[in-house]
């Protein structure tokens, strides 16, 4: 069952008309912070509007200051004091909640001229109510969904531009996610990209054919190789020596590519299997 919070907030607005015939669009006034169902919220008050569009204009806004770790909703109700109609506006109220993320979460412009503000010795009070809805307690955030829709699009093949030739194989790919991923993948380092109006195709010299799918598979995948894994898992003095290898081609690899989260797990990897090599004689004679 979820949890439900609620909260009322005042920002007093001093010098409302000069504000209004001073202020430049961007500058606002902000109240301070206050909390509602765990969360940090603030009202922002834009007397010449939040930006170039509002020019003319007032805006309103309700904004979260705090982080949004657990999945929640929020329903917001904003009200001007000093405005006895505002409260009849279809938008004073939103019907539909909002999921809780970060930064401005609900804005109301208005003209000024178009109001029926009356201000009190120069200055307007504005109100605001949020309602927080939580999920119970227990629920986490669902994990990231990301590294599934990317391995999801590699296998969109009418999408793929791109044919790395690696040895004597070819890996196809898309061209901006790897330009995206691979900070350094450009024809400077990886020689011309030629094509022929439809795909575009790049020869990838001194690199197996297995290091480069180790690279493609993290570039969409972002998560650690098989032989970054099985190196730190392997018994066999052979297969050690034989992964070693491996990972420090993929280690190199990734730092052509410019993957530095890669090249970490890599020496991780590399740093622990040799302390573990290292103790094992001492393991023995314990």
């Amino acid at each position: 069952m979820a949890t439900v919070a609620r909260g009322t907030h005042h920002l007093r607005v001093v010098g409302y008309e000069a504000l209004l015939s001073r202020a430049s669009p961007g500058v606002s006034i902000a109240s301070a912070p206050f909390h509602v169902g765990g969360y940090g919220w603030a009202i922002r008050f834009f007397p010449a509007g939040k930006d170039a569009t509002d020019v003319g204009r007032v805006a309103i806004v309700v904004e979260l200051v705090s982080d949004a770790p657990h999945f929640a909703k929020a329903w917001y109700h904003l009200d001007v004091e000093e405005d006895p109609f505002f409260d009849d506006e279809d938008d004073a109220e939103p019907a539909n909640p909002v999921i809780l993320g970060s930064g401005m979460l609900k804005r109301w412009v208005f003209r000024p001229e178009s109001r029926f503000i009356e201000p009190k010795d120069d200055c307007i009070t504005v109100c605001c109510s949020v309602e927080v809805r939580a999920a119970e307690s227990g629920a986490a955030l669902p994990p990231p969904s990301m590294p599934d829709h990317l391995l999801q699009f590699l296998e969109t093949k009418p999408a793929r531009d791109i044919v790395f030739q690696v040895e004597d194989r070819e890996f196809e790919a898309h061209f901006r996610v790897f330009r995206v991923r691979a900070r350094s993948f450009n024809v400077t380092n990886f020689g011309p990209l030629e094509g022929d109006g439809f795909r575009m195709y790049c020869t990838v010299d001194d690199m197996k054919a297995d290091v480069f799918e180790a690279i493609k598979q993290f570039v969409y995948t972002d998560e650690m190789p098989a032989e970054v894994q099985d190196l730190l898992g392997c018994v066999s003095a052979a297969d050690k020596a034989r992964l070693r290898k491996k990972v420090r081609k993929v280690l190199a690899a990734a730092h052509r590519f410019g993957l530095d989260r890669l090249a970490f797990m890599c020496e991780k990897a590399l740093h622990q299997a040799f302390y573990l090599e290292s103790m094992a004689p001492l393991q023995v004679l314990g």
